[in-house]
Order: C-alpha cells, then sequence, then structure tokens
C-alpha cells in the first residue's frame, strides 16, 4: 500500500448515485454541517479526487468546475501524457503523475493510463463517475473530434486529430463506443476494491443528476 494513502482499517464506501430531483445533491461532496468546504464525510477529506467516465463523458468540464469551487489544482491527464509530435508519451510521464499525486490536493479528468492508473487510485480519495449512456456520449465525442478535425485544431502535444485517425480503433469516437461496458465494469469494480480503501464514489448516471449537484458544491 502506498505511503500516500490513509490508515486501511475501513472499505470502499458503498457507490453512492446521485439522481435528480432527490432534493439530497450536493450534500456529499459538501459534508456534513459545519463542515469546511473540501471536507468530505465523516473523517475523510476531499482533496484528492479524480473524475472518472468514457470519452465524450465531460470529464475535463466536471474536474474544472469542481477544481474552482473547491480551489484545488487541475490536472489534464492528456496534456501530462502527450507531450510531443505523433501523440508520443512524455519520457517523464510516470514521474511527473507521481509527484502529483503525492500532493496534499488535485483532482484530474482521468481515470488514470495504465501504467499510472493504480498509483492514482491508491492516493485518491474521490472519485466522481460520469456514468452517462452511449446515447449520451457518443453525440459529444462525434461533434468534439469533427470539430478538432474539420478546424485542425491543436491539441495534446500540438497533435491533431486528423481524417485518418477517425479509422484507427483507438480513435476517441471508436473508443467511447467499443470499450463503453468494459470502462464502466472497470470503474465499478476499482470503486470497490479493498485496495484503494477508504475511497467515496459518487455516481452520477446522467449529465442533469451531475449538473444539479455542482450546482449545490
Amino acid at each position: 500500500m502506498s505511503a500516500g494513502r490513509r490508515g486501511d482499517a475501513e472499505g470502499p464506501r458503498l457507490l453512492r448515485t446521485v439522481r435528480s430531483g432527490t432534493g439530497s445533491t450536493g450534500t456529499w461532496l459538501r459534508g456534513r454541517p459545519g463542515t469546511a468546504p473540501g471536507q468530505g464525510l465523516g473523517p475523510h477529506p476531499v482533496k484528492r479526487i479524480l473524475v472518472a467516465g468514457i470519452s465524450g463523458a465531460g470529464k475535463t468540464t466536471m474536474a474544472q468546475a469542481v477544481a474552482a469551487r473547491l480551489h484545488l489544482p487541475f490536472h489534464e491527464m492528456d496534456s501530462l501524457k502527450y507531450t510531443g509530435p505523433d501523440w508520443a508519451t512524455g519520457p517523464d510521464f510516470v514521474e511527473q503523475v507521481a509527484a502529483i499525486a503525492a500532493r496534499p490536493g488535485w483532482i484530474i479528468d482521468s481515470l488514470g493510463y495504465p501504467e499510472v492508473r493504480d498509483l492514482l487510485w491508491e492516493h485518491a480519495d474521490t472519485v466522481i463517475w460520469l456514468d452517462y449512456t452511449r446515447a449520451v456520449v457518443m453525440p459529444r465525442v462525434l461533434r468534439r473530434s469533427l470539430r478538432r478535425t474539420l478546424f485542425r485544431e491543436r491539441i495534446f502535444g500540438g497533435n491533431v486529430e486528423t481524417v485518418s485517425d477517425w479509422f484507427r480503433r483507438d480513435h476517441p469516437a471508436w473508443w467511447a463506443w467499443s470499450q463503453h461496458a468494459a470502462r464502466r465494469a472497470e470503474i465499478e469494480r476499482r470503486s470497490r476494491d479493498p485496495r484503494f480503501a477508504p475511497l467515496n464514489v459518487l455516481r452520477f448516471p446522467s449529465p442533469r443528476s451531475a449538473e444539479e449537484w455542482l450546482r449545490q458544491v
């Protein structure tokens, strides 16, 4: 177990699904009455947050919004990983992520790439899970990739999404469609894995539920 973790006497908290119109959104991250912003349920602080979900779920937008409200540093995972042409991974990517994970507070817009995934989950105290259906994420990811391709937007490491990229299995649109079920299953499994305890997990089944909750954070 990483030295960055808190004690492991308590198992992961049960997944808490927040639906729209419940009247109770916002209480989870804001904590009990009298706690300061950024304090979680019970004794566990909300300081190290992962925003998880499939491509197109809106992880970056959510992470930036929560970071602003809780005054936490925001880190974009793809900007950390892709630092050169042809989607090259930076040589110090793992070391960079490890240094961030060891800090007292942060929010990252990702489940984590395989080489840093366990590291991040071992340090995280909170996971915000945008568990949206394909019907929600596919129009979003298609619009985003189409815009990037047509306007040749330079993104991570100065790279662009090209027409030929659309025929690759790792293109965001193909990935969002083909890996939707697998990504959901992995987040579910990790959320209940005692290796990552104690862990607060807030699961949003729809954008509306996430938006209602965010307004009260």
